[in-house]
């Protein structure tokens, strides 16, 4: 009788680790194509993704990389200074904003193709999605293009 126990255990035992070990593969296999998808679902174009195997540069101390889509907001409307903002959601944190500080090597793409940024041609209300570096409440704009 004890003998016939040992296989049942061992038999239970067996069929633990095989329910087990194809419960992990399931999700792993799910994982993955969660994340193959992320870009598509998020109105991400393969272009906008890294290369594999590209270096990426690593912001300062303080600073933080930025990737979303917002709107844009003349900043000063009245005064004809060229400030724009970004303004964009997170969870939970509706309308947040961020200056956008544009330099010689900030590139745009409102449907022409990618070009240094022109801020003079840019409207309030356009949706864009916006790469760069965070400080504080500024973004220093390393692209951004206009989403349709």
């Amino acid at each position: 009788m004890g003998e016939k126990k040992m296989v049942v255990a061992f038999a239970v035992m067996a069929a633990a680790v095989v329910l087990s070990f194809g419960i992990f593969r399931f999700l792993n296999q799910r994982k993955t194509e969660m994340l193959e998808t992320v870009p598509e679902e998020a109105g991400l174009e393969e272009e906008m993704l890294p290369e594999e195997g590209t270096e990426q540069e690593m912001p300062a101390e303080g600073e933080e990389s930025f990737s979303k889509a917002g709107v844009l907001l003349d900043s000063n409307p009245q005064s004809g200074a060229e400030g724009w903002t970004l303004v964009y959601s997170e969870e939970d944190q509706p309308e947040l904003t961020l200056s956008l500080v544009f330099g010689e090597t900030s590139l745009c793409d409102f449907g022409e193709g990618e070009a240094v940024c022109d801020n003079g041609a840019f409207e309030t209300g356009t949706t864009v999605s916006v790469e760069g570096t965070k400080s504080g409440e500024t973004l220093i704009v390393a692209k951004m293009t206009k989403s349709e």
